[in-house]
């Protein structure tokens, strides 16, 4: 169980390390490349991204959070917890760094800041995700003999 939860730790601090750098090179190369200029003015463009882009991060957010306690998700959990916590929580991982990664897309798009802070609320996910050793009994219901 440890090593399951080293590995998972490895990979959750690798995904908070790539997008911290994903946002330092946006803001301060791409930005300074482009003058703060908007890559699109389509402000129709803009709005469907952005009406889509807030439910996508708000539905993938609470997705991400409640992940384990899908029924189905729950019940693999329950007769194998330590093979299927791994790939469950790293699929859990994805779904939040995917969502940031497209919330940055539309900041770079658009140059507007409701993408920044769509963003920053995903990653606030990841304060709730971490993966420790009281998470996993708590999750799968795992009592170590």
């Amino acid at each position: 169980m440890n090593e399951i939860l080293d590995r998972l730790k490895k990979i959750y601090w690798s995904m908070i390390v790539l997008l911290v750098g994903l946002v330092l090179l946006i803001e301060f190369f791409f930005m300074d490349l482009m003058g703060g200029a908007a890559i699109s003015d389509d402000a129709n463009l803009e709005f469907v991204f952005q009406s889509l882009a807030t439910l996508l991060s708000l539905g993938g957010l609470f997705l991400a959070l409640r992940y384990f306690k899908m029924g189905t998700i729950e019940r693999q959990l329950l007769d194998d917890p330590l093979s299927k916590y791994q790939p469950f929580s790293i699929v859990r991982l994805i779904i939040l760094e995917s969502i940031v990664h497209i919330d940055l897309f539309g900041y770079l798009l658009f140059v507007n800041s409701s993408f920044l802070w769509l963003s920053l609320i995903v990653a606030t996910g990841f304060f709730f995700v971490y993966p420790s050793k009281e998470r996993f009994l708590s999750e799968t219901g795992y009592a170590e003999k």
